[in-house]
């Protein structure tokens, strides 16, 4: 337990030879109680950050500490007795030492159990805080492995389906490579035969029908003067821009009679 009595108090105290002033702060009355046999008053002091950690790690830690608490107070109490007992030679009237002292530990108690609540209150909502985001994180967790396992599941059969498409593929090579080298081996037997000539221009065999009879009949020769034509000639009119014939023969002629065509006139002639 930390003792308040090792805390340096400096005080400028004024020399022996002059005036000494009011002595009324705590050092002094605790100086003054040691001074006439009192037992001096150590106040309990909590480690809020100690306190976090216990109550966070351990349950059980927490019954502990109200116990150091209590057997505190307890020893507190026992020190206050014994200096209430040496106050019997002090001017002071004992019912106001007592009230006092009385007062100082009921106040002491309260905030040592204010402190004690806040700190447990605000512990208590620190870990529903942490609890609540554990849950969180538990259900996004099962969240993503559900997620996973689904993506595992597509995979295979993604890999399943790839397997069948690679066994399809190579059987379709393994077809045409066989379909390729049975034609490469017919194209080099033709050109074998025709290197050794056994295949020639003459050799080729017309593939079309041949008729038995070369003497063709016509099946309608005999009905064709009764047959009525399905085809109809309409005269067309003609159109366009009407010509003068004269004009036309004078043309013709003069063309008859140049340069040009008199060879061809002179061989009609003859």
């Amino acid at each position: 337990m930390f003792d308040r009595s090792q805390i340096p108090y400096r005080k400028k105290l004024p020399p022996k030879s002059s005036k000494q002033l009011g002595q009324g702060g705590p050092r002094d009355m605790q100086r003054r109680q040691q001074g006439m046999g009192m037992a001096s008053i150590s106040m309990p002091k909590v480690d809020m950050e100690a306190l976090k950690e216990v109550l966070l790690n351990n349950k059980e830690a927490r019954e502990e500490l109200k116990a150091e608490i209590r057997k505190e107070m307890e020893e507190v109490k026992e020190a206050v007795t014994i200096s209430s007992k040496n106050l019997e030679g002090v001017g002071l009237p004992f019912d106001v030492v007592e009230q006092k002292i009385r007062e100082a530990v009921e106040q002491t108690e309260k905030q040592t159990r204010d402190r004690y609540e806040s700190g447990l209150g605000s512990l208590n909502s620190q870990l529903n805080s942490a609890k609540a985001q554990i849950k969180e994180l538990n259900e996004r967790l099962s969240e993503r492995k559900s997620e996973i396992k689904e993506l595992k599941r597509d995979l295979n059969k993604r890999e399943e389906k790839l397997a069948d498409k690679d066994e399809v593929i190579n059987s379709l090579r393994e077809q045409q490579n066989e379909e390729v080298s049975e034609l490469k081996s017919k194209i080099m037997d033709l050109i074998d035969k025709i290197r050794l000539g056994k295949i020639t221009s003459d050799n080729y065999e017309d593939v079309r029908p041949i008729l038995n009879d070369k003497i063709f009949i016509d099946p309608l020769a005999e009905v064709e003067t009764d047959l009525d034509s399905h085809i109809k000639i309409d005269a067309a009119e003609a159109k366009g821009v009407k010509r003068d014939l004269k004009s036309d023969i004078e043309k013709l002629k003069g063309l008859l009679d140049s340069k040009k065509y008199k060879p061809v006139r002179a061989r009609i002639e003859e």
